[in-house]
C-alpha cells in the first residue's frame, strides 16, 4: 500500500529552491502532494491525490489501486488549492508555499 505523509511533503520541499514550482492548484496529478508522493516512488508512472483518495495506476497489474487520503493531506492540499487565487491550475512555488503557511 502506498503512502504520503508531512514528513514526505517535506522531503521533497527540501530539494527546491526557493523560485522553482512546487506544484500545480486544484491539479490532483500535479499538486504538492502529489509531487512529493512522485519523488518518494519515482517507479509510478502517475497519481491522482484527491481530498479522500490516492489513486495509484499499477502498470503490471494494469488498474488503479486507492486509498484513503490521510487528514493532514487533505488539510494541506485545501491550503494548497486555496492559493489560486481565481487562477486554476496555477503554479506554486517553494517561496509562496512556505509564505503562506507563516500566515495561516
Amino acid at each position: 500500500m502506498y503512502k504520503i505523509t508531512m514528513q514526505d511533503i517535506e522531503d521533497y520541499l527540501a530539494t527546491k529552491e526557493d523560485d522553482e514550482e512546487v506544484g500545480v492548484t486544484c491539479s490532483g496529478n500535479h499538486c504538492l502532494a502529489a509531487k512529493a508522493f512522485l519523488q518518494k516512488y519515482p517507479a509510478l508512472p502517475g497519481v491522482l491525490i484527491g481530498y479522500a483518495d490516492i489513486s495509484v495506476f499499477e502498470i503490471r497489474e494494469e488498474r488503479w489501486k486507492e486509498s484513503k487520503t490521510p487528514p493532514e493531506i487533505r488539510h494541506l492540499i485545501r491550503q494548497f488549492d486555496n492559493l489560486h487565487n481565481g487562477d486554476i491550475g496555477r503554479s506554486i512555488t517553494k517561496r509562496e508555499w512556505l509564505e503562506s503557511q507563516v500566515s495561516a
